[in-house]
Parts: structure tokens; sequence; C-alpha cells
């Protein structure tokens, strides 16, 4: 009897990866929904794969680092060596001169339409005029009066610091050098009190930034919130285990990321924006009131990575945080990947 060419066939089944990455479950017991890898290809939330598009470097960027844009899109920058240039049309370049002497990512804060940049060694404000000025300021003191035992504030203050993590909170300018925070005068954000001006964290500070209550610092070994307005006052208190890796830090807005897994008490925190830092537990994000929440915990386990830049990609509808990290080889030397995919 003839059979049909359908009899042996091996039985098939639908196949979804739309739950995205799992590195944690045996490989002989994944979830349903989950690959243990996915390389160069996009999900969405029904399972669907699509090839990543394909990229091409302009001409005009060769050699750029450390782009940047505002939140509207209107300006966007981008360092070419060691000089700042304006985006234009997404290919053009408008060269607005050399101010980096130092190496390293530049960090970018944009307050009332003015832009500061520092890479930690060096540092400017553009102006909303698109004049490029010096970082910081030394006050001018007038002369004290003889026989006068009253000393004029401006006497302690100096330019404001060089820093990594530019971020405006409670009307001041903050940065970071090693396992310092520094913060400006208030309304006053080229200069600092070199007495009381800053902050010191109980290590190295690898990630740094606000959300609408206060600031969350990580250290390698674990990550700290400050709260209030008043940084007199302010005191570090731990709020998670979860530390960033190095730069690995991107701000999201709040409508990216599932609110039920960001509800406290049962209440929804509505803010413009959340902090978010990149683990070995995968993506870990900060609310008001120093919580915290690794939104891959029980599926994402990363290797150990030296440093990370990561952006928020808006695409097709939906939104990815893309990393790039620079993680240590078995030859014990950097290698530059993207970050495994995982679909949150």
């Amino acid at each position: 009897m003839a059979q049909s060419p359908t009899d042996d066939a091996v039985p098939t089944a639908p196949v979804s990866f739309g739950r995205g990455e799992h590195h944690v479950a045996d490989e002989t017991a994944i979830p349903d929904g989950f690959a243990r890898r996915i390389s160069n290809f996009d999900i969405d939330d029904s399972g669907k794969l699509d090839t990543r598009p394909v990229f091409e470097l302009v001409p005009s960027m060769v050699g750029g680092h450390s782009m940047w844009s505002n939140n509207n899109h209107t300006l966007t920058l981008v360092f070419v060596g060691s000089e700042l240039c304006k985006v234009l049309g997404g290919v053009a370049l408008m060269h607005l001169g050399v101010f980096l002497t130092g190496r390293g990512r530049v960090w970018y804060v944009e307050i009332n339409e003015d832009v500061w940049f520092s890479n930690g060694y060096d540092g400017g404000v553009i102006r909303a005029s698109g004049l490029v000025e010096s970082f910081g300021t030394t006050p001018v003191v007038p002369p004290q009066m003889p026989g006068s035992e009253v000393l004029d504030i401006r006497n302690f203050l100096t330019p404001m610091p060089f820093g990594r993590y530019l971020t405006r909170f409670a009307g001041r300018l903050w940065c970071v050098q090693g396992d310092t925070i520094f913060y400006s005068q208030a309304l006053n954000y080229q200069q600092h009190d070199r007495r009381y001006n800053f902050i010191r964290a109980p290590g190295y500070i690898t990630a740094f930034g606000c959300v609408s209550d206060g600031l969350y610092v990580s250290t390698g070994q674990e990550v700290f919130f400050l709260r209030g307005d008043d940084p007199g006052k302010m005191e570090l208190v731990k709020c998670s285990d979860s530390a960033a890796i190095l730069d690995s830090q991107v701000y999201l807005p709040f409508d990216t990321v599932d609110t039920d897994a960001l509800s406290v008490n049962g209440s929804q925190y509505q803010v413009s924006n959340t902090f978010a830092w990149l683990s070995r537990h995968g993506l870990c994000v900060g609310i008001p009131s120093g919580v915290v929440r690794i939104l891959t915990a029980d599926r994402a386990r990363l290797p150990v990575h030296t440093r990370a830049n990561s952006a928020l990609l808006a695409r097709d509808g939906f939104y990815q945080v893309v990393s790039v990290v620079d993680s240590i080889g078995s030859d014990g030397r950097g290698h530059a990947k993207d970050t495994p995919v995982i679909n949150l």
C-alpha cells in the first residue's frame, strides 16, 4: 500500500520566542516562549522575528563618539576626536571647535536650553545662542573692607569641577569624579563651594542619575539612593545589590516600562522618566522613593563586563535598550560586543 508523503512526517508545533532570552533554565527545560540565545533578530510581543536592519557609518562620522540628542531631537551633537560638532540632516557636520584634551566618553545635560558637557577632564557649555563657553567660572570677589572680619562666601567658590554623569537636580548641576559626587551652588551651575559641595560614596561610582525625588548612586558592589532636595541633609541609603556595569546607565520614558512591574503598594508611579542601568542580572530600573526593579532577574545572567554604553532606541513602534559592552575575554583583554537580546 502506498504511503502518503506526510505519513512519516515529523510532528510540528508552533514555536514562539516572544518572551525573549532565558539564561537561567536548564538547556533541556527552557520555558515556552523563550530561547537561550537570539542573534541579529528583533522580536515583537507576538513572537514575530524580524532581522535587524543593516546600518552603515556615514563617512563624516568616522572617528566620532559620544553622540547626544535633546529630548525633542532639535539638536544633535557628536565629538569627532576632540572637536565638538553639530549634526545637520543626519549626515553633515558643523564644526564648533576643539574643547577636549583628555580622553573618554562625553556626558551631557540640558538646562534651560543650555547644554553642558564634560568627559571628566574637560568640558564646556553650549548656550542657546550657539556660543560655547567654559564649564565653570571663578567668581569676582570685591576687596574686603579694612578691619572687617566678615568673610565673603565668594572667597570659597571655585569653578564647578569637570565630571561624568552630568545631571540637574534640585536646582543644581551634579557630576561625579571617582568616588565623589560634586554639586554646584543653587541655580549657579558654574560655581562650587569646595568646602561643602560634595558627597563621598563608599566606592568607585559606576552610575549616577536622578528621578523626581532623589538620586541613584551605584558603586561596583551596590546601589544607593539619595533622597530629598537639600544636599546638606542627604544620606546614602542602600536600595539594591544589583550594581551597575560601569557607564551603562540610560533614562527611560515611563510609558516604555511595564507599569505592573513598577507598582508599589498598589500605586503606579507616573513620572516622566525612570533611571535604568545594566547589571549582571539584566536591566534594572529605579523609580522614585529608591524603589529598584530588576526586570529580567529570573531569566538573565550576563557575563562579567568592564564597561557598557547604553541607549534607548525607538523603532517600528516599540522601544529597545541597546547596550554595547566591553567584556573580558579568555585572553584577559577587552572585547566590544552587543548585549544579548532580552525582550521585555
